[in-house]
């Protein structure tokens, strides 16, 4: 399941709760087919938590953005305990699933 976040307040919580977080800020024109693939990403990782900011609220978001260096849309970033691990603009869903795949292989080793 993916989450969708409005504020501020929500992506503080989300970032910094216990595990893998993947934030994936979206954007409509550009992600129509990444997203009919992506949305099946987390039946893949049900222990990974999924969450998504649409461009529609991403100006909400500004501070956010600017503190993760944020300069184009979609991008998705990969934290655990509010670290950001990853952050890429990969539009495919393959590189996508790989690139969590990755992430929760070493988090489960203890490498972060």
């Amino acid at each position: 399941m993916i989450n969708l976040l409005h504020s501020n307040h929500q992506l503080k919580k989300a970032v910094s709760s216990p595990g893998l977080v993947v934030i994936d800020i979206y954007k409509e024109q550009e992600c129509k087919k990444f997203d009919s693939k992506y949305k099946k990403i987390p039946v893949t990782f049900p222990q990974v938590s999924f969450y998504r900011i649409d461009e529609a609220s991403f100006s909400a978001f500004t501070s956010f953005a600017s503190a993760a260096d944020i300069s184009s849309l979609p991008t998705l970033l990969v934290y655990s305990n509010g670290q950001i691990l990853v952050k890429t603009s990969v539009s495919s869903p393959s590189l996508v699933e790989l690139l969590i795949e990755h992430c929760y292989e070493e988090y489960s080793k203890g490498a972060f």
